[in-house]
């Protein structure tokens, strides 16, 4: 997997028996961002807005993203 930030690149390596869990059973690989964003959110790791971003998604379509899989996310938008 890679996430580029201003011509940065990330790169991890896994074992492929944990593919499945990452990218689901369509082998849609920017699920694995999905899932990785999640669980650093849900880490309290990356607040909601750095999460959405990190999924490639708005923090709106996050959040729907998030309500549909029945996953709590209210405790982690930032405050202003």
């Amino acid at each position: 997997m890679l996430m580029s930030t201003n011509n940065q690149v990330f790169r991890l390596t896994l074992p492929i028996k944990f593919k499945p869990y990452l990218v689901g059973p369509d082998d849609d690989p920017s699920k694995a961002r999905v899932t990785i964003a999640i669980g650093l959110m849900t880490m309290k790791r990356l607040p909601l807005d750095q999460a959405a971003r990190l999924a490639g998604k708005t923090p709106q379509e996050f959040v729907e993203m998030l309500q549909e899989e029945n996953i709590p996310w209210a405790e982690y938008a930032e405050e202003d």
